[in-house]
């Protein structure tokens, strides 16, 4: 039997369904990712721009600021992502092989993910509040604190990859048990059979196949 090929040639009203979606793209991505590549080698105001070289990229490269802003931001993501995705495998392993509704608890921790930035972080500023918040009401039942999690520069940086690893939790939690899933259970049944160890099935079999 001869394979069909799909392509726009064969359906070019594909191209009329992806018009609208092709436009925003273009409008709202590409072109001001162009014009700011564009601008980035002018000096000016933006009525009135010229053509200045390389001199913003050496200004920016110069400046201490600019160091420690890609100090904090390689901090935070070398952090957030690997301590937000071991947190999530372990929360998503619990749910699949301990609970038996998944469904409820896929819900419950979907939730957040759906909620507006603004309403977590206005949830967080009342976690943390040096004052009144719960974080430091718990701290205080073993004499700590309280910490000024929101004010003080020295924990600005731990406040934000708390909040990043929280915010992303709910995404990756659905993502791995999706992936657990698809994970074929005539695997583990043959490694019972060779009395493989959970930790062992873990990393010889589940790990594996959840990696693209």
């Amino acid at each position: 039997m001869k394979k069909l090929k799909y392509s726009a040639e064969n359906s070019p009203q594909a191209w009329l369904y992806l018009l609208p979606a092709l436009i925003i793209i273009l409008v709202f991505h590409v072109y001001p990712l162009i014009k700011t590549f564009i601008i980035s080698f002018e000096k000016g105001t933006l009525n009135n721009l010229v053509f200045n070289g390389i001199r913003n990229y050496q200004i920016v490269l110069s400046d201490p600021k600019f160091h420690k802003a890609i100090l904090n931001t390689t901090l935070y993501s070398f952090t957030v992502v690997p301590v937000g995705v071991i947190i999530a495998m372990i929360i998503s392993l619990i749910i699949f092989e301990k609970i038996k509704h998944k469904d409820i608890f896929e819900t419950i921790f979907f939730i957040p993910y759906l909620t507006s930035i603004i309403a977590v972080g206005i949830v967080f500023r009342f976690l943390l509040n040096k004052d009144y918040g719960f974080i430091n009401y718990i701290l205080s039942f073993i004499n700590v604190g309280p910490i000024n999690f929101l004010d003080d520069p020295k924990m600005s940086m731990f406040t934000l990859i708390i909040f990043g690893i929280w915010s992303g939790l709910a995404f990756n939690i659905i993502i791995l048990i999706s992936g657990l899933r698809n994970v074929d259970k005539n695997y583990y049944k043959v490694a019972d059979m060779f009395g493989a160890t959970k930790t062992e099935q873990f990393f010889r079999i589940t790990l594996p196949q959840m990696i693209p």
